[in-house]
């Protein structure tokens, strides 16, 4: 999973997709009521990763200090591991 879907988010998620050979789906949190179109049909819009029917192997955070404070720690709370990336 991903938090955050702006510089560092759209970076690493090119990363991750550009190993054709890789399986991965990703799931980018997405504020209740906002919506992203993504050019890639691995890449999708969660609201909330704890309701998808299958939670993420791992999610980084990439978004700012606010959205750790907010979305993290009910993801730890459910033993999904993350990464925090945003350093400000």
């Amino acid at each position: 999973g991903l938090i955050g879907y702006g510089a560092i988010g759209r970076e690493l998620a090119a990363a991750l997709l550009a190993d054709d050979t890789a399986r991965y789906r990703i799931s980018v949190l997405v504020r209740s009521g906002d919506s992203i179109a993504f050019s890639d049909p691995r890449l999708t819009g969660a609201h909330d990763f704890l309701r998808l029917p299958r939670a993420p192997e791992l999610v980084v955070e990439a978004a700012g200090q606010t959205a750790v404070a907010s979305a993290v720690p009910p993801l730890l709370e459910a033993g999904i591991p993350v990464v925090i990336a945003s350093i400000g």
